[in-house]
């Protein structure tokens, strides 16, 4: 075996290269929440479950109170200014499901976008796509659901 080991490394990489910071070199920071206590600003957040458990509800309750500025399934009694969300689903439709369920709870429309599952831009909506960078750009949501 010449050039690499199993776990990919070679020896002609920079030395430089394989240096890593230590916590000392890195400025602690308060978190900034979307949801306090559950969403941060600017960060990853994964809800994940099995089919059928209410993830659809969950996620609609708080794209509900993101637009509306009201409070969520998650901190009902947290109130702010409306705000923008964006969302793309591939398990239920917009018309058929999801806009019935932003309804009911509460949201203001007018601050959702969104493509339909059979719109022939859904698949180019990948995280790292330009594409989707794009419409990041141009929406700036506070949340964005995928």
């Amino acid at each position: 075996m010449t050039g690499s080991n199993d776990q990919g490394w070679k020896p002609n990489e920079k030395p430089d290269e394989l240096e890593l910071p230590t916590l000392e070199d890195f400025t602690e920071k308060s978190v900034k929440w979307l949801i306090h206590g559950y969403i941060p600003e600017n960060q990853l957040t994964i809800l994940a479950a099995s089919g059928g458990v209410g993830k659809g509800t969950v996620w609609t309750s708080i794209a509900a109170g993101i637009s509306s500025g009201k409070g969520t399934i998650l901190n009902p009694q947290e109130t702010g200014e409306p705000r923008r969300v964006m969302f793309f689903s591939a398990e239920d439709t917009v018309e058929e499901v999801i806009k019935k369920r932003l309804r009911k709870n509460g949201a203001i429309m007018s601050n959702i976008v969104t493509l339909d599952m059979a719109d022939d831009r859904f698949p180019r909506i990948r995280i790292g796509s330009r594409f989707f960078e794009q419409l990041i750009d141009r929406y700036r949501p506070a949340l964005c659901v995928l």
